[in-house]
């Protein structure tokens, strides 16, 4: 049994001054009156002296307290802990151990795995074969506990073809949920590519990428407004955006019976096709038209534009065009309704931001242009040996479409020159080349200065009542401006989440890769959403790798104690950013005693 043994202060005046005085005293109870013996008279002590006693009587009342010294104490490992364990609880808000079914005659399940590749995916993306060595470096242990002896090569590849087995599950449960979460009836839809390691792959094919001329696959991904992904695939490389959509959109329908839905996708996926396709499955759209296509509307006054430069577009932009019946949206769109032909709906957008931007860009590709033709003629110029009339045009071309100049900077002639040289033996040597006689087309550019700032929004929202548009412009404006959520989440899966480069090769496990990737993101948006509702925290954390970065400090720390030969557990102190974003997070309790003593860390 404990002792309360404590230390007793008495204080004694001489004069003007009051001096204190110590004893080691013991309470206890005696016919039920609290009592209080003295065991040693200590005299006076300094103060830190008391608080060293102070320390050593607190610790007597505990029945496992012993005495130590700082230099008995050794800090022998981290493992790494808040960050994983906030990761581990949003897995758990979002109740995905649901989708895999239970195997009684495996001893570790499939949704653990899952579980487990997802942390790994947010916290450190990488090759598979390294999970081993990171599970070992992390408290998961204790909490699923799964020993880290069981996290091998063989068991993570056999677990990434289980994983893809429940995909279609898991997408039905991610819309279930989503849809309490996220009432908007807006979808966002877009694809990219990611190029493949090796030459394995039987979906991987050779073709132009987003990465250029690469051996790549195709991946979908369909997100709610707020961000949240529910359905995804993954395709052969070269599979061309205008071809995805439709059987897209017969497999969404058919497997979540979509019905009050508008599917928001980029311009490179509009065609006339597609767009009959939507509306033959009763499919609401907004998109928006190609560059090119806008030059067809004749109803478009582009003399409205000419008058606009980079100097004055900002200041006269919204006095002219609110004269010629366009509405403002904000200071960076104005827009106006063009037509309803066929049951779509155009709406002429006009962004100043846009117009200057391109008009920037184009100035200065023109002005790369010229220096490279100024240069291509010194170095043709200095030419020491004869000049191929058909290497030296193809060169030159070759450069202008990579400037992206190939229509507005022309190549009147190659003006053939004649070069003396002085040879060692002080004879001259006529070497032939060219001069380039080039110019801008001031016609093309014209031309294509036209929809500088403009795009077309098209929908098939088309539906009046009382002989007005039940959606408004700016309805039906917020959401496609909005797509560059699906932009920002392939932005963050190709990124921070690491889509690649892809270590596996077989289609069922390139698949569940992607299947971990996306549930990574999940974790990742569900993240940055809930702090945003918080005003302080939001400013502080704009991205779920900042959220990371804050969260990954507080560490567990296996301390030895070597007099003894004891090691014990605790966690590095978390700091005010840490609690805060626990409290936003509503999980506070995973740094709480309790909390901590179930998973092993006393």
């Amino acid at each position: 049994m404990s002792r309360n043994i404590h230390l007793h202060t008495h204080q004694k005046r001489r004069g003007d001054k009051i001096y204190h005085y110590y004893s080691l005293a013991e309470a206890y109870r005696e016919e039920g009156k609290n009592k209080r013996r003295i065991l040693s008279n200590l005299g006076a002590l300094s103060n830190e002296e008391a608080i060293r006693i102070k320390s050593i009587c607190k610790a007597l009342s505990y029945p496992e307290a012993f005495v130590t010294t700082r230099d008995d104490l050794f800090v022998e490992r981290n493992y790494r802990y808040l960050d994983c364990a906030v990761i581990n609880h949003l897995w758990e808000l979002w109740s995905l151990d649901n989708v895999f079914p239970l195997n009684f005659r495996k001893d570790v399940q499939t949704d653990h795995m899952a579980r487990i590749f997802t942390i790994n995916k947010c916290l450190d993306p990488g090759s598979k074969i390294k999970i081993g060595k990171w599970y070992r470096e992390t408290v998961i242990e204790n909490v699923l506990g799964i020993p880290c002896s069981k996290i091998n090569k063989g068991r993570i590849f056999r677990e990434l073809e289980e994983i893809e087995k429940e995909k279609e599950a898991l997408t039905k449960h991610l819309f279930r949920r989503i849809q309490n979460l996220d009432s908007s009836h807006i979808i966002f839809y877009d694809l990219t590519s990611s190029t493949i390691t090796g030459s394995k792959c039987s979906l991987a094919r050779f073709g132009h990428c987003k990465e250029g001329f690469k051996l790549h696959i195709v991946l979908s991904l369909i997100i709610s407004y707020q961000g949240y992904p529910f359905y995804w695939e993954v395709m052969e490389g070269n599979t061309a955006d205008v071809n995805t959509i439709v059987e897209l959109l017969e497999k969404v329908k058919k497997e979540f019976n979509l019905k009050e839905v508008t599917l928001v996708f980029d311009r490179g996926m509009v065609s006339e096709d597609n767009l009959n396709q939507i509306e033959k499955e009763k499919l609401k759209y907004i998109s928006a038209l190609d560059k090119d296509q806008i030059a067809t509307f004749r109803e478009i006054e582009f003399s409205l534009f000419e008058s606009f430069n980079c100097e004055n577009v900002f200041k006269e932009a919204e006095e002219i065009l609110l004269k010629s019946s366009f509405s403002k949206y904000d200071d960076t769109l104005y827009y106006r309704e063009l037509r309803l032909k066929d049951e779509k709906r155009f709406i002429l957008c006009f962004n100043p931001f846009l117009f200057y931007q391109a008009r920037k860009a184009r100035q200065k590709k023109i002005e790369k242009g010229m220096s490279f033709v100024v240069e291509k003629n010194r170095e043709l110029l200095l030419a020491k040996k004869r000049r191929s009339y058909e290497a030296t045009k193809k060169s030159i071309d070759q450069q202008i479409e990579k400037l992206g100049l190939k229509k507005l900077l022309l190549i009147d002639s190659l003006e053939p020159i004649k070069i003396e040289q002085e040879l060692p033996s002080g004879k001259l040597k006529l070497v032939h080349s060219f001069k380039i006689i080039g110019r801008i087309d001031e016609e093309h550019r014209k031309e294509v200065q036209r929809v500088d700032g403009l795009w077309i929004l098209v929908t098939n929202h088309y539906e009046k009542e009382q002989n007005q548009f039940k959606m408004e412009p700016k309805d039906l404006i917020k959401p496609y401006r909005q797509k560059n959520r699906i932009e920002e989440a392939f932005k963050n899966l190709k990124s921070f989440v690491e889509i690649e480069p892809f270590y596996v090769y077989l289609p069922p496990s390139i698949k569940a890769h992607y299947t971990i990737c996306v549930l990574s993101y999940l974790i990742n948006i569900t993240l940055v959403n809930m702090v945003k509702q918080s005003g302080a925290l939001r400013e502080l954390f704009k991205s779920s790798e900042s959220i990371y970065q804050a969260l990954s400090p507080c560490l567990v720390n296996e301390i030895l104690i070597k007099s003894m030969n004891i090691k014990t557990r605790k966690i590095t102190t978390p700091t005010e950013p840490q609690i805060e974003l626990l409290k936003n997070l509503g999980c506070e309790h995973l740094v709480t005693k309790s909390h901590l003593m179930n998973i092993g860390i006393k």
